[in-house]
């Protein structure tokens, strides 16, 4: 049988002199000098050299990689296909897949070291949409480089050169529009005028986002719903367990005018605050 191989440890190699003598790590055929010859300072590189050791061989079992990919080494494509594939089974799949479209064909064949400022630049110019519409795609480029970062994929993320924001002034629905927005769902037919007279009230009243209204059960919380105690008032806008985002829900007390109109409807057979099934 062979050999069982011994494990990382200090030699000391002697020189002419006393004084000369240097410890060497020896790992195997790997030989390094800690360039020492002091017994505790060579001890403590040992330490060092094997919890490093240690990280990249963890790094080599998450990744299935031996070592980390240059840029030049990693086309965008590789990389935006290791991020879809994280998220295929989340509710944003959509999205990045709809992005992916005018993605592909610019950068697919570019390599991670192709990314410049000039790259997005030509970008922006050659999609020729609202720098809204780009700034998103190319934010959801900048998410896929960042996950193969963290995931020790890439061995550098560049940042992205992505069109600035436009500036969103912040305007609430006044008592007067909302006035006129229930007046005008008084022109609908009996069913559509009774979800949008809700949606109206409770959008008014919460200033709560039209997914997270539509989704608002009366009679239970869930792992895949809010939830409006109608006994306590309490709006809970996350579902049971939901991981928080950047699109935070808050649970809030909803006013007494909102509570008094949920219950009524509940007695009346809704079981969503909106419900659109009826």
């Amino acid at each position: 049988m062979p050999k069982a191989a011994k494990p990382a440890r200090l030699h000391l190699r002697k020189g002419a002199q006393r004084s000369e003598a240097i410890y060497y790590i020896r790992d195997g055929l790997y030989e390094c000098s800690t360039r020492t010859g002091s017994r505790e300072e060579a001890e403590k590189i040992l330490a060092n050299y094997l919890l490093e050791k240690g990280r990249q061989q963890n790094v080599e079992k998450a990744t299935g990689r031996t070592h980390l990919t240059p840029p030049q080494d990693v086309t965008v494509s590789e990389v935006l296909g290791h991020y879809i594939l994280l998220k295929k089974d989340t509710k944003y799949f959509r999205t990045i897949e709809y992005a992916l479209k005018p993605l592909l064909p610019f950068w697919g064949d570019l390599k991670m070291s192709d990314i410049s400022n000039a790259a997005c630049r030509n970008y922006v110019a050659q999609r020729g949409v609202k720098d809204s519409t780009a700034r998103r795609e190319l934010g959801i480029l900048q998410a896929a480089i960042n996950y193969c970062g963290g995931e020790r994929i890439i061995a550098e993320t560049p940042p992205l050169k992505k069109p600035s924001g436009a500036s969103v002034e912040k305007r609430h629905l006044t008592r007067t529009e909302a006035y006129w927005l229930l007046r005008g769902a008084r022109l609908l037919e009996t069913r559509a005028r009774s979800q949008v007279t809700k949606f109206i009230i409770a959008g008014y009243r919460t200033g709560t986002r039209k997914e997270v209204l539509l989704n608002t059960r009366l009679d239970k919380r869930t792992k895949d719903s809010a939830f409006l105690n109608l006994k306590t008032g309490v709006y809970f806008r996350s579902s049971d367990g939901e991981v928080a985002t950047k699109k935070r829900k808050p649970t809030i007390a909803v006013p007494s005018h909102l509570h008094c109109l949920a219950r009524l409807w509940a007695k009346n057979g809704s079981t969503y605050l909106v419900d659109t099934n009826k």
